[in-house]
């Protein structure tokens, strides 16, 4: 399913990141990024596609500014965490202090602002298993990592 952002809910994206970006460096939340892509991109992405998501499942997402283990909670309570990336065959990632957090599911967004296609979800136990830990390039980070075809669709979340 591919959304693209309205241009009220761009305008959303752009304030949420800009407000993330202050807010958390003014308060002194150390950026934690694997990517070498600046992190103002970064968080412009991430609330893309989070407001993406949200009109799929039809709900808000979390627009408190208040560092959270999830992004949104589905109408049947069900916690998601959403991950986005450009690459279209681009993998689902997680990083390893994510696990034992409490998102339910985590859900990939492929795509650059404001076009995103809903890549799939999947349960955090199963993301976060052994053989799904691999080098995500750099020799330094180790994560957990999905290719979009383990995923699951998103009909079967909402």
């Amino acid at each position: 399913m591919k959304v693209t952002l309205t241009p009220m809910e761009q305008r959303l994206a752009k304030a949420l990141a800009r407000w993330r970006q202050d807010t958390q460096r003014a308060n002194g939340v150390t950026d934690r990024r694997v990517s070498e892509k600046h992190e103002v991109d970064i968080d412009l992405e991430g609330a893309g596609a989070e407001l993406a998501l949200a009109r799929v499942l039809n709900v808000y997402p979390d627009l408190d500014n208040v560092p959270s283990e999830e992004d949104m909670v589905t109408r049947h309570g069900v916690r998601v965490d959403v991950k986005a990336t450009r690459y279209t065959t681009g993998r689902l990632l997680a990083v390893p202090w994510k696990k034992g957090h409490p998102a339910d599911v985590y859900v990939l967004m492929v795509g650059k602002f404001p076009s995103y296609r809903v890549a799939g979800w999947i349960p955090t136990a199963e993301l976060f298993q052994e053989q799904n830990l691999q080098d995500f390039g750099s020799g330094k980070v180790r994560g957990y990592a999905l290719p979009q075809e383990a995923l699951r669709p998103i009909g079967e979340l909402a």
